[in-house]
């Protein structure tokens, strides 16, 4: 059986390596802090029966972390202890109908990435025997009848087998376009066919440029660069051209690319920039919540017209985009215990205001009681 190990390092050369810049793959973010409890279960239950869940696990996540905040939350502004039954607990349905779903989601992913992996193993035995047919066609140097059909197949059965494990790509890959290379050298073929060849691989590509080239005016940078991945796998599975026309191609591709990735490198740029001001925004807003919960506040209309600040503050918080991924849930956090320091104040303050009303209260009842008590007395005089 061949081996990555059996191609000299040399090898490796003759076929250029076509990769795109590494640049991190955009996410759409959703902001589920904002979501309630029941919403959260609805969003999960909606990419639990998602057609492509198995490709949202960390939208998965982020609902599952989401809703464990919340329900904490919760809890505690409801004073539910941990260990209460479900009987007390009115959150208890929620949280195990939602530890259900997840636990569902998670049995089926795991299976679905076990699947996964023991198709990638299958496919890379597949790929190695068809390495191995191709040595031998090459080794065999049969008449060109007999070994250009084989070889032909050979082309269409690595073409339709399916991706390797991500460590065995770049030797498998190398080690098939070695042999390729090694056919057009060695084995003795008509040179119509070869140039044919060649040509079809030229004309290949040619379409490859022509589309890289039509994406880079694609307005959805986002999108183009992730077509232009797929072009760069398409591009890796055909073999060599004419050598008069393998460094021009060649570079007319490598520009189409360098320009869609300038240009999405550039978006992601500008997203940081907007990212750079949100958080500044962010940054005065959380500074005028922390000023207003500083207040000393005596009275409840004083109390009732910050609060209503705070809500407007709240409004303008929910307008203003993402932060930058690192700061973005330290900053929500800082306004979060800002405006929770304020209503906790406020809550203080009327709990000591109706106290101080119920002890009033008491007082003017005693009084009136106290002069009921004299009106109807038959010693008036001397009651008074």
């Amino acid at each position: 059986m061949v081996q990555a190990s059996d191609v000299p390092e040399t090898a490796a050369a003759q076929t250029p390596e076509v990769t795109a810049a590494p640049v991190e793959t955009a996410e759409e973010t959703v902001n589920y802090a904002d979501k309630s409890l029941a919403e959260l279960v609805e969003l999960f239950q909606g990419l639990a029966q998602d057609e492509d869940r198995m490709k949202k696990a960390k939208e998965a996540e982020a609902i599952k972390s989401a809703f464990y905040r919340k329900l904490l939350k919760e809890k505690t502004d409801a004073a539910i202890p941990e260990d209460a039954d479900s009987s007390r607990n009115p959150f208890d349905a929620i949280e195990e109908g939602f530890k259900s779903l997840y636990a569902e989601f998670k049995k089926e992913r795991a299976e679905f990435n076990k699947q996964q992996e023991q198709a990638r193993e299958e496919n890379l035995a597949t790929k190695l025997a068809i390495i191995e047919d191709l040595k031998n066609l090459v080794e065999r140097q049969e008449d060109v009848s007999a070994t250009f059909p084989a070889f032909r197949e050979i082309q269409n059965r690595w073409r339709a087998a399916g991706p390797v494990p991500a460590k065995n790509y770049r030797d498998v890959n190398d080690t098939y376009q070695f042999y390729v290379e090694k056919f057009y050298d060695m084995v003795k073929i008509n040179r119509d066919l070869r140039d044919l060849d060649f040509k079809k691989n030229l004309d290949a590509k040619v379409e490859f440029c022509e589309m890289a080239e039509k994406l880079a005016e694609n307005e959805n940078v986002v999108e183009a660069f992730r077509e232009l991945q797929k072009l760069h796998e398409q591009w890796k599975e055909y073999g060599p051209v004419a050598k008069e026309h393998r460094e021009a191609i060649w570079e007319r591709f490598r520009a189409a690319t360098g320009v869609i990735n300038k240009r999405y490198q550039a978006y992601f740029e500008t997203q940081k920039e907007k990212q750079g001001e949100n958080l500044a925004a962010k940054e005065q807003l959380c500074a005028r919540v922390e000023e207003i919960a500083e207040k000393e506040v005596a009275s409840s209309n004083e109390w009732n017209a910050l609060a209503r600040q705070i809500e407007e503050i709240q409004q303008e918080w929910r307008k203003i985009g993402f932060a930058t991924k690192k700061e973005n849930h330290k900053i929500y956090e800082r306004f979060r215990a800002a405006c929770d320091k304020f209503f906790e104040k406020k809550r203080l303050f009327y709990s000591g205001y109706k106290d101080t009303l119920s002890e009033n209260l008491a007082k003017k009842e005693a009084l009136i009681a106290e002069a009921e008590a004299l009106k109807t007395s038959t010693e008036w005089k001397k009651a008074t």
